[in-house]
């Protein structure tokens, strides 16, 4: 019996060893796999670690966790950034639209010269020359340096407002100084970009751009335009208009009748004398400069009275001349006075509330 249960005992443990055999093999196989991808992830880790000290400076912290305060100025300042790239890019595409739907309406003939003319003179950029997609539009780089003013604005001044409310807002230079008008509306900021645009229309007769301009003011001044009986644009004094050969805003005014139908009368107002070049004066010197420069012809007064009018200029800078022009229709009988302009001076000042 001890023999047997010997022989028994030696089988069970030659059995167990193989069994043990079997798992330590296992166990090795399993570590292997581990040390396997263990050295994959810290491999991944080197990685990221490699990648955050490219981004991050040796010593900088890295980022902690953002209060939710801060979250949601940062959505808004993320969306708010969104909502004007998209309609930046929308006015763009709508742009290119316009000139498109343009050259389809046109007559066969009219179509086949245009091309031809094309193949001469190339469409370029109306600011920097470059090539454009169509006659009398902007490339790409010009039209993301403007500076469009988009809502919030302020009711009274139209200046941009650095949130919105929900609710009509006034800035706070309007509320410390209350505009002759009613409301002001205006393209864009009147930055670099804006500025060689104005100056090359305004000085150097570069009148390509007239149907571009059109539209933006039509966009940008279509709560105004609603309400509108008549378009005024603000006048230059007749030795003025000798030398430049065209008066700026009236040009403008009567690109706004023909997109909108409101009627535009360039005779309402009359530049009684000749004021200095407003360019590098202050806003006091500037009131001074056009103070009792405008009057309402006597012929065309009755054509305001009781009526909306909307003051149309090319820039608005401290607002001295388009509130003497609505100061003078006002006193003629004018029942509301608005100012629309291509493009708008703005103080940092007067968004602080």
């Amino acid at each position: 019996e001890d023999l047997a249960h010997g022989f028994q005992r030696g089988d069970v443990s030659s059995k167990q060893a193989a069994i043990g055999a079997e798992v330590e093999r296992a166990r090795e196989g399993a570590e292997h796999d581990v040390d396997a991808f263990g050295d994959l992830s810290r491999h991944m880790g080197d990685q990221n670690l490699a990648v955050r000290d490219l981004v991050y400076e040796t010593g900088t912290p890295l980022p902690k966790e953002t209060p939710v305060e801060q979250k949601r100025c940062i959505a808004h300042d993320v969306s708010s950034a969104l909502r004007e790239l998209t309609m930046m890019d929308v006015m763009w595409m709508s742009d290119i639209g316009a000139a498109r739907e343009g050259a389809l309406r046109e007559p066969v003939w009219r179509a086949a010269l245009r091309g031809a003319t094309d193949l001469v003179l190339p469409p370029v950029c109306i600011v920097c020359r470059a090539p454009a997609g169509s006659h009398g539009l902007l490339c790409g780089p010009c039209f993301s340096g403007i500076e469009f003013i988009t809502p919030p604005l302020c009711a009274r001044l139209g200046v941009p407002l650095p949130y919105d409310t929900g609710e009509p807002s006034l800035s706070a230079a309007a509320i410390a100084t209350p505009p002759v008008y009613d409301r002001a509306r205006a393209v864009a900021r009147y930055s670099q970009t804006m500025r060689d645009l104005v100056q090359g229309f305004k000085y150097r007769d570069r009148q390509e751009g007239l149907r571009l301009f059109g539209r933006w003011m039509a966009r940008a001044g279509a709560e105004l335009l609603a309400g509108a009986d008549l378009l005024v644009p603000v006048p230059l004094y007749r030795s003025r208009l000798w030398g430049r050969r065209f008066n700026q805003s009236a040009l403008l005014a009567q690109g706004l009748e023909t997109l909108t139908g409101v009627r535009a009368d360039c005779f309402v107002l009359k530049r009684t004398r000749r004021t200095a070049s407003q360019v590098g004066l202050s806003a006091a010197q500037r009131k001074r400069n056009v103070a009792g420069a405008f009057k309402v012809a006597p012929p065309r007064a009755h054509a305001i009275a009781g009526k909306s009018v909307l003051v149309v200029d090319d820039v608005i800078t401290t607002g001295a001349t388009v509130e003497a022009c609505a100061r003078v229709l006002k006193r003629a009988g004018a029942a509301r006075v608005d100012v629309l302009a291509l493009a708008r001076a703005v103080e940092p000042a007067a968004l602080v509330l």
